[in-house]
């Protein structure tokens, strides 16, 4: 299992919706010309939310936007991103689920 640690932040947006469009165009950017930033955006449809998780601290990027987004939580999670599937790693993912360790799959390589 190739695993790494993230953060996961949850973050409220601006009223204005021409500004959020804006704010999650710029995320996008982060996430194509960093590659190892973001690993994935959701927007929480009908509600100014995005979750992201991320491979780093977004805290300078958040606050150098902070016109746009409010922080409402984060959290660290394994971010898993290849797995075989086999009695080692289906144990490891057990134990890891066991001791309540969030973790997130990303775009798998299947081993």
């Amino acid at each position: 299992m190739n695993k790494v640690e993230g953060i996961v932040y949850t973050l409220e947006g601006v009223s204005d919706r021409g500004l959020m469009a804006e704010a999650m165009f710029d995320l996008h950017n982060l996430q194509s010309k960093q590659p190892g930033t973001i690993e994935n955006i959701k927007y929480v449809a009908g509600a100014n939310r995005v979750v992201v998780v991320a491979y780093r601290d977004l805290a300078e990027y958040i606050e150098d936007n902070s016109h746009v987004w409010e922080v409402v939580s984060t959290y660290s999670v394994n971010i898993i991103k290849s797995i075989k599937f086999d009695k080692a790693e289906e144990a490891a993912l057990k134990e890891m689920d066991d001791q309540d360790e969030e973790f997130y799959f990303a775009n798998l390589g299947y081993n």
